[in-house]
């Protein structure tokens, strides 16, 4: 009987470690990341202007590293942006380069922040 019951709480132990295994409460990395960059972007105004001191402040909320992009020398849609920033978004993705863990904003004359992609180079 005792052997059976030692049994009985071995196969117990397992099907709580495949449980614990398979439950939410362990996010994979690129599952913190999104989480955390979305959290960031909403905390951003809306609508309207976003501007550099805005991007700034929410990155410092969160103690997230940031600073100017003085050389953003890729090819993007639309033309025309300027002064450049990045955030370091944390936790940042398992084996990325730096520039990976970075969200970029560029700025219009208007200093908004504008949705842009990357492009074919003319």
């Amino acid at each position: 009987m005792k052997k059976w019951a030692t049994f009985g709480a071995v196969l117990a132990a397992i099907g709580a470690m495949i449980g614990w295994a398979l439950s939410d409460d362990r996010l994979s990395n690129e599952e913190q990341v999104a989480m955390a960059t979305t959290d960031f972007y909403q905390s951003l105004p809306a609508e309207g202007c976003v501007t550099r001191a805005e991007i700034v402040a929410a990155a410092t909320a969160r103690d997230w590293a940031h600073g100017p992009r003085d050389d953003f020398n890729f090819c993007i849609a639309p033309d025309g942006l300027t002064d450049w920033y990045w955030v370091e978004r944390q936790p940042p993705l398992l084996m990325s380069t730096e520039d990976e863990n970075r969200l970029y904003f560029g700025f219009d004359p208007q200093g908004c922040s504008v949705d842009w992609t990357y492009a074919a180079c003319d």
